[in-house]
């Protein structure tokens, strides 16, 4: 009976050891081949004088190269699809650990900014970064159960490895010539499966409005100024968010000493045309370049202060 119990843990422990090790060896492969800008990311290649986060009306709208030749900083985008301060509070926090240069960061908020997500977007792009305590916190933040399990039980995290994650693997991108972190809209077209949006309250949730205005102050303690931009929103798409004026309040309320807000959602160059944009929310190919210029001469009146 004791060997038998003994030969039980005995196994337990050497399972244990198996598939942490086997984690160990797929995290660590991934960070090393993957080169995507997540992982130069927080392997602290990346730094730069003015840094985004946010979602896509960051990411495939604002034009790091055209901040940096209207403010002579070096600019670099981090958003992402579907990341929402919820989640790329992880990004702000460990940047802020590493950075030596940076002066500026720019918040880019829709809407849905500050809203709880029920699920990770893309975790493929963070699973091999648990061991990251930053990481750890905004995921466990958004799924508690799951991640809690992918840290801490052996062998869970393996099960949650999908087909992106190895495909980043096996076929990795290259670096682009221009890394500045940027993806440019391509399209001119509007989606019609917009004309069907009706009215409806934007997400917003006080716990990540709070979560926001403590990740500023600690930018503002380390002599960071902030710029929150909200980018524009087509006018008839504006109308149907019920709650618009009183989110937009929430983030002016924000403003201070080294706080800027910048709101450009009802935008007199751009919110007016549907030709600017691709959906309610999103800008098309000619209405992000638009956007880029004259938000980087906004940006430039601001550095210049």
């Amino acid at each position: 009976m004791k060997k038998s119990f003994s030969r039980i843990v005995l196994f337990s422990v050497v399972l244990c050891c198996v598939l942490y090790a086997a984690e160990y060896a797929i995290d660590s492969y991934y960070l090393k081949k993957a080169n995507s800008k997540f992982t130069r990311f927080f392997a602290h290649k990346i730094d730069a004088d003015i840094m985004i986060f946010g979602s896509s009306v960051a990411y495939h709208q604002l034009d790091p190269a055209m901040v940096s030749d209207s403010t002579g900083l070096q600019t670099y985008n981090m958003a992402w699809d579907a990341f929402f301060f919820v989640q790329y509070k992880a990004l702000v926090h460990e940047f802020v650990s590493y950075s030596k240069r940076c002066k500026y960061v720019i918040f880019s908020c829709d809407f849905d900014n500050l809203g709880r997500n029920k699920l990770i977007t893309r975790p493929d792009l963070f699973l091999a970064l648990l061991h990251n305590d930053h990481v750890y916190e905004a995921l466990h933040d958004i799924e508690p159960e799951k991640m809690w399990r992918a840290r801490y039980v052996p062998g869970y995290k393996l099960t949650l490895l999908n087909t992106s994650f190895y495909r980043s693997i096996i076929f990795p991108p290259k670096t682009p010539a221009v890394d500045n972190g940027y993806s440019a809209v391509t399209t001119d077209d509007w989606e019609v499966v917009s004309d069907t949006l009706h009215p409806f309250h934007a997400r917003f949730n006080e716990e990540v409005y709070a979560s926001l205005k403590s990740t500023i102050d600690e930018l503002t303690a380390k002599g960071i100024k902030v710029i929150i931009v909200m980018p524009p929103v087509y006018k008839e798409g504006y109308d149907r968010i019920l709650n618009a004026e009183a989110i937009r309040e929430r983030y002016a309320a924000l403003v201070r000493k080294d706080v800027y807000f910048i709101d450009r959602t009802q935008d007199t160059l751009l919110s007016g045309s549907r030709s600017n944009f691709v959906n309610y929310s999103h800008l098309n190919r000619r209405g992000a370049e638009i956007y880029s210029r004259t938000l980087a001469g906004q940006i430039r009146e601001i550095v210049e202060e």
